[in-house]
């Protein structure tokens, strides 16, 4: 981050600047700061307001108010929906970091599970689990909250909320309510694995967790025999290996695919071939079942 340390005379003009400039915040602390005295929620990257800081604009070094901006005041009501990294804990942006500091509650889907990507950043917000089981019951409990005008901050277990996880009746009662929901965007799974498959990415669908009966995900397959465009699933481990079998009888052996694995871990694999000789590398391999 560039220095934003600049001398100021008397009169209150910037050294470096012309007459009646203010001087620019001495450090990250202090921008954060006064960003939080004009009563506004921190959700833009620190790093590009200092470089907005130190940039001439108009003759004077002032940041443009729409960077102070956001869809949520920090004196009003406000769901975020925040996204976490999947797998490497630095794959998360400063607007979520200041986000997940600044609000009045984190439901996650396992406080277990966050409460280790919180302690690793310092982060002490109170946590509230909201998970498959207890959505309809904690939806009226946050509703509460957010119309005494606190503000709730949204996570599952990784990536982006939502997608294949808990929250859509939660998000779709405060819509209908009149409270605003903000997106916080970050890492998901799906865009990441359809980024680096080198399959066809201009047109996808995508049908998250297959059935975990066999019978139950022959159907879900049939129904997609004919489908053109690039198909995105996710499955567990421990059915890897079962699913990539259906779909081998579903959809022939000549099926192209690609097996995205522990990504932006230590392990992370891709696993590209059809769909027969796929099946072959996972079988082959216990390590693409665990």
């Amino acid at each position: 981050m560039p220095s934003a340390s600049r001398s100021t005379s008397s009169s209150g003009a910037s050294a470096d600047g012309p007459p009646g400039c203010e001087a620019q915040p001495a450090s990250r602390m202090d921008m954060i700061n006064r960003i939080k005295n004009r009563g506004l929620s921190i959700v833009g990257s620190i790093t590009e307001y200092a470089n907005l800081a130190s940039t001439p604009r108009g003759g004077c070094g002032k940041m443009p108010e729409k960077y102070l901006q956001s869809a949520c005041l920090m004196d009003s009501a406000c769901l975020y929906i925040v996204a976490t990294p999947i797998g490497n804990l630095k794959d998360i942006s400063q607007r979520a970091l200041d986000i997940l500091n600044t609000v009045d509650l984190i439901a996650a889907e396992d406080t277990r599970h966050s409460g280790k990507l919180l302690k690793h950043y310092g982060i002490s917000t109170k946590l509230m689990a909201l998970h498959e089981h207890n959505e309809e019951q904690r939806i009226q409990f946050c509703l509460d909250r957010l119309q005494e005008g606190q503000s709730i901050a949204l996570i599952s277990d990784a990536g982006t909320p939502l997608v294949s996880d808990p929250g859509y009746h939660l998000v779709k009662n405060v819509r209908e309510s009149g409270i605003s929901v903000s997106p916080i965007p970050g890492a998901s799974a799906l865009t990441a694995a359809l980024s680096c498959a080198g399959l066809a990415s201009d047109a996808f669908v995508f049908q998250g967790f297959p059935a975990a009966k066999h019978s139950s995900r022959i159907k879900q397959l049939e129904a997609l025999r004919d489908e053109s465009r690039t198909m995105v699933f996710y499955e567990a481990p421990h059915r890897i290996l079962e699913t990539i079998s259906d779909m081998h009888t579903v959809f022939g052996p000549e099926r192209q695919a690609v097996l995205a694995r522990e990504m932006t871990k230590v392990h992370e694999t891709f696993l590209s071939g059809k769909l027969e000789s796929l099946h072959s590398q996972i079988e082959a391999d216990t390590n693409q079942q665990r």
